[in-house]
């Protein structure tokens, strides 16, 4: 739902939905509880973590993957600035 940053809060959920209004793709959103602020949740699309967590195996083996895979995609900001991703 969101974060903080300089003891003031940052509401990541709101950008989500934002970015989302520019990607009518997108299917499926999981969603964090972690400040416990109200989280406007988009009925089919938003999903709360602990719901989908709470029927879920606790052994997850490793899924072994290429090092040129998508997943390893990262925006580093290096030493000093905003993230350039």
């Amino acid at each position: 739902d969101g974060g903080w940053r300089r003891g003031k809060e940052i509401r990541l959920k709101d950008a989500v939905d934002e970015a989302c209004a520019e990607c009518p793709d997108v299917r499926s959103v999981v969603v964090y509880r972690r400040t416990g602020s109200a989280v406007p949740m988009k009925e089919g699309r938003d999903h709360w973590w602990h719901d989908l967590d709470k029927d879920v195996s606790e052994v997850c083996p490793a899924e072994p993957l290429d090092s040129e895979h998508p997943l390893f995609a990262l925006y580093t900001s290096g030493t000093t600035g905003k993230p350039k991703g």
